[in-house]
């Protein structure tokens, strides 16, 4: 009898600790709710190319503003379906786009994640001539200093200008983005060295 009582007590806290965690994340959400309608980081945003939904309410607090990229994070419900690779545009007059880059897995309530500015990638094949244009965080070139190499009384500089681009993970991307591929962008010729498909499910990296 006493085992059984025993037992009974170990069930009854573990029901009652799922329903305090099932009850601070209610919590957490009404406060995030309560948010999306006074906060001042509280804004519009559209996810690019989803007709269905045109606007919804988020939150676009500041992380990291730096002279090459702009951070953010945005929160908004899960039932929105924003994924990491997602672009969406910023409204209320900033005009401005940006793509979602890693969510923070331990936020339970509302989805929570890094996003940074991105500008209109139009690139060139040089081979095929075939443009392709989208949204896509840039940054670059960050390089300061040219190095050179000197032999035989010559010297040559090493081309060290790089970008780093985040887009959004398709097949299209990846074969126009493969490895050793070349693309036309901003008057210059570049070649991808280290495409990046795994780190971030959704999130394509060249």
């Amino acid at each position: 009898m006493i085992e059984n009582l025993e037992l009974f007590k170990m069930r009854a806290r573990a029901a009652n600790n799922d329903r305090q965690h099932n009850r601070m994340i209610m919590d957490k959400l009404r406060g995030f709710h309560r948010a999306l309608l006074y906060s001042y980081q509280a804004a519009w945003i559209r996810r690019d190319g989803d007709e269905e939904n045109p606007w919804v309410r988020a939150l676009m607090n500041p992380d990291k503003v730096k002279f090459d990229y702009d951070e953010k994070i945005v929160s908004v419900e899960f039932e929105y379906g924003f994924h990491p690779g997602d672009t969406f545009e910023w409204g209320q007059g900033t005009g401005s786009h940006w793509i979602i880059l890693k969510p923070e897995e331990t936020e339970l309530a509302y989805f929570r994640a890094n996003c940074r500015r991105c500008q209109y990638l139009t690139a060139r094949d040089p081979e095929t001539h075939e443009e392709f244009s989208q949204w896509a965080a840039i940054r670059g070139p960050v390089e300061t200093k040219i190095n050179s190499i000197q032999k035989a009384g010559i010297v040559a500089d090493v081309p060290n200008l790089t970008l780093d681009i985040y887009m959004t993970d398709t097949e299209q991307n990846r074969r126009t983005f493969e490895r050793y591929k070349r693309f036309e962008f901003e008057g210059r010729f570049w070649k991808v060295q280290a495409p990046d498909f795994i780190s971030t499910s959704g999130v394509y990296e060249i």
